[in-house]
């Protein structure tokens, strides 16, 4: 006879967080102006296929901190870049 039990096992997984942000071109660190504020600002990059019943996506992202996202920002602009202004309120 063979007795079966059932048991309930915990894997250990590694994670990695980013506990802070370093602009990814000067390498400085980009410090919160408050506990509610950070100026962030991204370059984002995401391709793939969604589909209701799933999908994949590979997304590449680099962070700036004020002073290289402006320089950034005007070397884009000066190629014919038009950035779309959003603002949100809430």
């Amino acid at each position: 006879m063979i007795k079966e039990t059932k048991r309930k096992v915990m894997k250990e997984v590694e994670i990695t967080e980013r506990t802070e942000y370093l602009c990814d071109l000067c390498k400085e660190e980009i410090m919160d102006r408050s506990f509610f504020s950070r100026d962030s600002f991204r370059v984002k990059l995401t391709r793939g296929e969604v589909f209701p019943e799933g999908g994949s996506t590979v997304t590449e992202q680099a962070y700036f901190c004020e002073k290289c996202a402006g320089t950034i920002k005007t070397t884009l602009e000066s190629i014919g870049v038009v950035f779309e202004m959003i603002e949100k309120d809430y």
